[in-house]
């Protein structure tokens, strides 16, 4: 049987894949983008309501509006409600766009 050495080298080797340097600190690190403050506010709303387009799932939007005028901006400041009525919008369906209640069709 083999013996194997207790001591192994503590040596870093950067390894290279043409213009690549596999040793940099930030390869296969994805590139981090910083969104302009309301889209990150949609985006938080996205993920707090669970809106899914492909699924249909969307929340009223006087839910949505209380939601948003509860948060405050980066300059201190609470969403006005014009502001959160708009996101509200923005966060739904195009055709939810139209206002009232879906038409439903009656059976018989």
């Amino acid at each position: 049987m083999a013996k194997h050495s207790s001591q192994t080298s503590k040596k870093l080797v950067p390894l290279q894949a043409e213009k690549y340097s596999l040793s940099s600190p930030t390869f296969g690190r994805p590139k981090m983008k910083e969104y302009p403050e309301f889209i990150s506010v949609l985006l938080k709303a996205v993920e707090h309501f669970g809106i899914d387009a492909s699924e249909g799932i969307y929340p009223k939007k006087n839910e949505l509006v209380a939601y948003f005028m509860q948060l405050r901006l980066s300059t201190g400041s609470l969403i006005s409600l014009r502001q959160a009525q708009a996101l509200a919008t923005f966060c739904r369906p195009a055709g939810a766009m139209k206002g009232g209640n879906k038409k439903v069709k009656r059976e018989g």
